[in-house]
């Protein structure tokens, strides 16, 4: 699945349109594309992620000047600001070409961790496909935003590259070319759904990828305080 030329440069055009009035509100700031657009595990209607750096003002202010300014000019039909977030994020939809944005300021981690899935994207070809059933499969179903419960892109990137990095496939090239993706999607949904232990482990991508005890970390438990799910653990 991969974006028609029309729907790069209708995202590139957007990205601009945001850009141009981050520059009016703030000349000397910079401004970097991240998220499943630059790695490229944008869904067809998938929001473009905006990375805004050296704005001169809290992010709650930097939202709200930047919706404001879109607002006034026309350019955008709805918005929402969520503070609350664990980074606050500002969501809009251009008016004219119908795209969303997700706009972040002086956060840094997006650009890095875009790089670091790039990478293990490269390193396990047969991720991508896999990744973007995946993501069409939770948003049909609406567990694909973050904030409101689901498994957001980079959470989805890290389960699944932990996968592979534990596949017995992906330690012999023969047998790795050999494996079918519907191999892979029914031992993923395998692994994640009747063999991983949630109340014990937890799962590392970093040094070629392990899995970890949770309580010799200081992680155990059964999801957040008061509740009764399961949590998943992650270190990435």
């Amino acid at each position: 699945m991969e974006h028609t030329k029309e729907e790069v440069v209708a995202r590139r055009k957007w990205v601009q349109t945001i850009a141009q009035a981050c520059r009016a509100l703030w000349p000397t700031c910079q401004v970097r594309v991240f998220g499943s657009f630059y790695t490229g595990l944008s869904l067809p209607n998938g929001d473009v992620d905006v990375a805004v750096f050296d704005v001169p003002c809290k992010p709650p202010t930097a939202m709200k000047m930047l919706a404001d300014l879109l607002l006034s000019k026309g350019e955008i039909s709805w918005l929402e600001i969520i503070e609350t977030a664990k980074v606050p994020v500002v969501k809009v939809r251009s008016q004219s070409c119908g795209l969303r944005a997700d706009v972040v300021f002086n956060q840094p981690d997006g650009i890095e961790t875009s790089k670091f899935i790039r990478a293990r994207l490269k390193e396990f070809p047969q991720m991508k496909p896999l990744l973007l059933f995946l993501k069409y499969f939770l948003l049909q179903r609406g567990l694909h935003e973050t904030y409101t419960g689901g498994m957001g892109s980079y959470l989805l990137c890290n389960v699944v590259t932990h996968f592979f990095q534990r596949h017995p496939a992906c330690r012999d090239s023969r047998q790795y070319a050999a494996t079918s993706l519907g191999h892979l999607l029914f031992d993923i949904l395998k692994y994640y759904g009747q063999e991983f232990n949630y109340n014990s482990q937890g799962i590392s991508v970093l040094d070629g990828g392990c899995t970890f005890n949770k309580d010799e970390r200081g992680f155990g438990g059964r999801g957040r305080k008061g509740g009764s799910g399961l949590s998943l653990c992650l270190e990435s």
